[in-house]
C-alpha cells in the first residue's frame, strides 16, 4: 500500500469514527425523546449510543496506526455491512415513524458508502499481496 493509499484509508476510517460518535452521543443523549420521535423501542438507544462510542474508540486507534492493517479493517468493512442489514431489518420490524425511516435509511447509505470507501482502500493491499 503506498504512502498515498494508506492515508485515504485512514481519512475514510477517521470520518466514519467521527460519524460513529456523533450518532452515538446523539442517541445517548435523545434517550428518552427519540423512542417517540423515531418509532422505535425504549430499550435501543442507550445500547446502541454505548456500542457506536467504543466503535468510534476503535476506529480512532486505527486511524493512530501509521498503516492501516488490514485484517481489522476487514473488520471494520464487515461490521459496516451487517450494521446497514440489521437497519434495513428495523424498518421492517418496527413501525418507524417518518422521520424515523428516513433517518435509519439515510444512516444505512451512509455506512454503505464507508463500507465501500474502506473495501476500495483495502484493494491495493490485496493487489499488492497477490504479486508477492
Amino acid at each position: 500500500m503506498r504512502w498515498s493509499e494508506a492515508l485515504l484509508l485512514r481519512r475514510v476510517l477517521a470520518v466514519d469514527a467521527v460519524a460513529s460518535g456523533v450518532m452515538g452521543v446523539a442517541l445517548l443523549v435523545g434517550a428518552e425523546v427519540l423512542p417517540g420521535l423515531l418509532g422505535v423501542p425504549e430499550s435501543l438507544p442507550t445500547p446502541t449510543g454505548w456500542f457506536l462510542l467504543g466503535y468510534a474508540a476503535a476506529l480512532g486507534v486505527m486511524v493512530a496506526w501509521r498503516r492501516p492493517v488490514p485484517l481489522p479493517v476487514w473488520a471494520v468493512v464487515m461490521l459496516n455491512l451487517t450494521w446497514v442489514v440489521l437497519s434495513v431489518a428495523v424498518t421492517f420490524l418496527w413501525p418507524l415513524t417518518s422521520w424515523g425511516a428516513a433517518l435509519v435509511w439515510l444512516q444505512a447509505v451512509l455506512v454503505v458508502g464507508f463500507a465501500w470507501l474502506e473495501f476500495l482502500g483495502l484493494k491495493p493491499q490485496a493487489r499488492t499481496a497477490q504479486l508477492t
